[in-house]
């Protein structure tokens, strides 16, 4: 916390978080933790609620009954957002007296000291990506182990994506090497293995997007190969995603594998990925971006209206990037919308 209130960061974070403190207040305040479960109610409690205040019109949850709170789980989500994805989820979670996660995030998201340190203390496991086939398969291997170990032996539930990275075209489909990566630690019994990890598929819906028009652009930069980040676009994305205007944002708890579930496939990392995505694409609330988007991909007359006219000005955006084929990039900015409904 003392490396957190020291950086010169910290006046810009703690005058959005803490609105009504002086700096000095804040930091004195944040000093004063001293755990991780203070630092959680006493913080990141506070960051969420001037998020959901500052840029969501309407929060709403389902499915906590699904939850027993003396289990753990491995809650495998779809991911709309940088770091909202699991902040939500922890913020419902400790708002009805669950325990939050441990959260599994890329490293390359910790791109500042800072944003290291913000990591550390709300419980994040970081895994690097990138490297030859071996140190991949290693990285991979360690993760499998400490999820295992969080969940079976210390008593902690955990977040992870269905996929590598965000989704840039509204599809949200789980990777089965996400699975796969589940069963390394599980000796032989694949099918004991995954249920032991008890498997929970969250969904997250936001009526706008975050980072809607970075994505169509990043889509589109990225046909003729794979994309390059320039310096600091993490970190851009990060706080485009926590400050844009989201409207309104639901999240869904699914139904949890069973074992029979599990069974049933013999444990295939494929079938299961399948099963995910049932459930998480049938968790997702479509919101009217969602139908709108979809009847312009379409071609259908639509009258304008006080929301249309809104949606075309989010669209109006793109022209900003001159260097992109603007009738490609407003078909990958619709499709991140329409794929939702396609999917269900």
């Amino acid at each position: 916390m003392k490396r957190i209130t020291g950086d010169s960061h910290f006046g810009n974070i703690a005058r959005y978080v803490f609105p009504d403190m002086s700096v000095d207040e804040a930091a004195r305040f944040c000093n004063g933790f001293r755990s991780i479960a203070d630092v959680q109610r006493g913080a990141m409690f506070a960051a969420v609620e001037q998020v959901l205040r500052r840029s969501v019109t309407q929060f709403t949850w389902s499915g906590l009954e699904r939850l027993d709170p003396k289990q753990n789980y491995l809650f495998v989500s779809n991911h709309r957002d940088i770091t909202l994805d699991a902040m939500l989820l922890q913020y419902v979670l400790l708002q009805h007296g669950y325990p939050s996660t441990r959260i599994v995030i890329g490293a390359n998201l910790l791109c500042m000291p800072v944003i290291e340190d913000l990591g550390l203390i709300n419980k994040t496991l970081s895994i690097k990506r990138g490297g030859g086939c071996r140190e991949f398969y290693n990285e991979l291997s360690q993760l499998s182990e400490y999820i295992r170990y969080e969940i079976t032996q210390r008593g902690e539930s955990v977040w992870i994506a269905q996929r590598n990275g965000r989704t840039k075209d509204g599809s949200d489909h789980t990777d089965p090497a996400v699975i796969k990566m589940f069963s390394i630690s599980g000796k032989h019994d694949k099918v004991e293995a995954l249920d032991s990890l008890h498997i929970v598929p969250v969904s997250i819906s936001y009526e706008w997007e975050p980072c809607d028009i970075l994505k169509s652009v990043e889509r589109y930069r990225s046909r003729s190969g794979a994309y390059q980040k320039a310096e600091g676009e993490d970190l851009n994305s990060i706080i485009t995603g926590l400050l844009s205007p989201k409207g309104g944002v639901h999240l869904a708890i699914n139904e949890p594998l069973s074992r029979e579930d599990i069974a049933q496939v013999d444990g295939d990392p494929k079938c299961i990925a399948t099963l995910l995505d049932e459930r998480i694409n049938g968790g997702y609330k479509c919101w009217n971006t969602n139908r709108l988007a979809k009847s312009l991909l379409e071609g259908c007359e639509i009258p304008e209206d006080e929301f249309v006219k809104q949606f075309e000005e989010r669209i109006a955006l793109l022209k900003h990037y001159e260097d992109c084929d603007q009738e490609v990039l407003r078909r990958y900015f619709l499709e991140i919308y329409a794929a939702p409904i396609s999917n269900q």
